[in-house]
């Protein structure tokens, strides 16, 4: 097992599932609280870890366990990096198909805790995809939630608990996933939208396709543009490019990698959810509030993602509403603490009874899930999603 001290924080790598059990029993005989970690891509999001932590970090589980073709189903380590997993994937005909933040440095264990996707996430959502989720709660009892086939009927969803969970409920081990037959044809279809004109007219032709994902990007200082990602056989595909009219084709996944150019690592960022009929005028009404920095919707899910200051911007004026929930990346890091979200709601509630049910003596940081009210910053809104 690898130990090391950075800034402070120590930070322990099992190698293996008894090596995970033993550094939560220690953690556990010295009372101290545990953070988890996976590649370090999303480290942003929450509050910072406690006083003293201990940082769990995944790596070192980071073996591919089994792959059925024929099922499609692929089963790994959580400290495998999706890069390296999607590389196997694709050598064998299959594909993932995550777009998520941290691209190929995300760990499978860190993407399925933070439970956040990318602007081309479109149809391969996350929580649809994990099917068994193998992990070791604070008292060093494994757990093994779903089943590793395609369809199961059997029971809850509970899989479905872990995604979004930010290492609250226990440190995911191993998880099985749903892959995907690898397209004959992956495209990504570009086009600026300057005008009201240009939008309107772009968004009658998306109509007009079956796409899977569909995304509004807005640069900082740039043009706004639409992108849709069409895959499936050459033919096809060739016909909704024509559905869509002009526009530049990017072939396999270079869209995800131009919206990771137009999108730049920001300080902060706002998570904003809202129907996807109105993420023009969100994004618009947005960027008139904090000025011309990047911006981005997902038109499949709604969520838009702003850059900006939670010292500056009230969520409430750009939408937040107790329909419309938010959350904040980067915000702890800016201000040295976490922002406040809101009073706990009804939802909150029932998430801390989970939380207390898998963990009752908080063994594991919470705050980063369901954060303690910070009147400081920011004005009431929703609990995080």
């Amino acid at each position: 097992m690898a130990r090391a001290s950075v800034g402070g924080e120590t930070v322990v790598q099992p190698r293996s599932q008894a090596e995970v059990a033993q550094v939560l029993e220690r953690a556990r005989s010295q009372g101290r609280v545990v953070s988890i970690r996976g590649g370090g891509t999303k480290t942003g999001f929450g509050r910072a870890a406690p006083d003293d932590p201990l940082i769990l970090e995944t790596l070192g589980l980071d073996r591919l366990l089994e792959h059925r073709p024929e099922d499609l189903v692929v089963r790994a380590e959580a400290g495998m990096r999706l890069g390296a997993l999607e590389a196997i994937l694709l050598g064998r005909g299959q594909t993932l198909g995550w777009d998520v933040p941290g691209g190929d440095e995300a760990t499978v264990g860190g993407a399925i805790a933070a439970g956040v996707e990318g602007a081309l996430a479109g149809r391969h959502r996350l929580r649809d995809d994990v099917l068994e989720v193998r992990a070791r709660l604070a008292t060093g009892v494994e757990v093994r939630h779903g089943a590793p086939v395609v369809k199961n009927v059997a029971g809850y969803e509970l899989p479905r608990l872990w995604v979004g969970s930010m290492g609250a409920l226990g440190v995911i081990e191993a998880v099985t996933l749903r892959v995907r037959p690898r397209p004959e044809r992956s495209v990504t279809h570009r086009r600026l939208l300057p005008d009201a004109a240009a939008r309107g007219e772009w968004l009658a032709r998306l109509g007009r396709v079956d796409p899977e994902a569909a995304a509004l990007v807005w640069p900082a200082g740039g043009d706004l543009a639409g992108l849709v990602v069409l895959s499936g056989r050459s033919r096809q595909v060739d016909a909704w490019l024509g559905a869509l009219g002009p526009g530049e084709i990017l072939e396999g996944d270079a869209g995800q990698r131009a919206v990771a150019s137009a999108l730049a690592p920001a300080p902060c960022r706002l998570f904003l959810a809202m129907e996807p009929s109105r993420c023009f005028e969100a994004l618009e009404a947005a960027r008139a509030r904090v000025g011309p920095v990047a911006a981005s919707a997902d038109l499949l899910t709604g969520w838009i993602r702003v850059e900006a200051d939670p010292r500056a911007v009230d969520p409430q004026a750009l939408g937040a509403d107790a329909d419309h929930p938010y959350r904040w990346e980067g915000a702890a890091r800016l201000l040295g603490r976490r922002p406040v979200t809101g009073p706990p709601g009804p939802a909150d509630a029932l998430v801390l009874r989970v939380l207390d049910a898998f963990d009752p003596e908080r063994r594991f940081d919470r705050d980063r899930l369901i954060p303690p009210a910070d009147p400081g910053v920011g004005s009431p809104g929703t609990g995080p999603s």
